[in-house]
């Protein structure tokens, strides 16, 4: 479990909240802000494959995986976060995967605190029994689902970059000559 504070010393952060967590992908999308922006919640330093578990309501499978970033300011998740780091990055998609089973939200569940907004403590990640799995098992599932999420954050780059691109081709900042070329 990773638990390094924020340090706040940097002018910007790319933040990680809960809702920057796509359910049903794992895929999570930071938001760049300055540190003046950044809420109280911003507080755990993470890195790049670093698993997500949501503290908050676990019923919900909330489960995601740290992309890779390419700028030079500190990724920071939210404290509503159990943030897991493994020795590789196909342990790290495999175990993410296990984390969203049945099997692993029930114990996450059962340490519910008794309110109308059920919360676990971060360490009850660490707790999950999880089965062995075979290193040949984990490495080969591990690759497979680490080139989705590959494809996926490739993906959402492209998409990031066209809308860029006609955003600057609506405000005339960029001109159609320009995109053809």
């Amino acid at each position: 479990q990773i638990t390094t504070r924020w340090t706040k010393n940097d002018p910007r952060l790319s933040y990680i909240e809960i809702g920057d967590v796509d359910i049903s992908s794992g895929a999570v999308g930071p938001t760049v802000m300055y540190r003046s922006d950044a809420p109280a919640s911003a507080q755990v330093v993470v890195a790049e494959n670093d698993v997500l578990v949501a503290t908050v309501r676990p019923s919900r499978k909330n489960v995601g995986i740290v992309p890779a970033t390419t700028h030079m300011m500190p990724v920071v998740a939210s404290a509503a976060f159990s943030v897991l780091r493994f020795d590789t990055p196909e342990s790290a998609v495999f175990y993410r995967a296990f984390l969203r089973s049945d099997a692993a939200t029930q114990q996450l569940v059962r340490w519910n605190s008794g309110t109308t907004y059920p919360t676990i403590e971060a360490e009850v990640a660490t707790c999950v029994l999880v089965p062995r799995y075979d290193g040949a098992v984990v490495e080969r599932l591990g690759r497979r689902w680490l080139a989705k999420f590959e494809a996926i954050y490739g993906a959402q780059r492209l998409i990031d970059a066209a809308k860029l691109l006609v955003e600057h081709l609506i405000d005339g900042r960029l001109h159609e000559a320009d995109l053809v070329a």
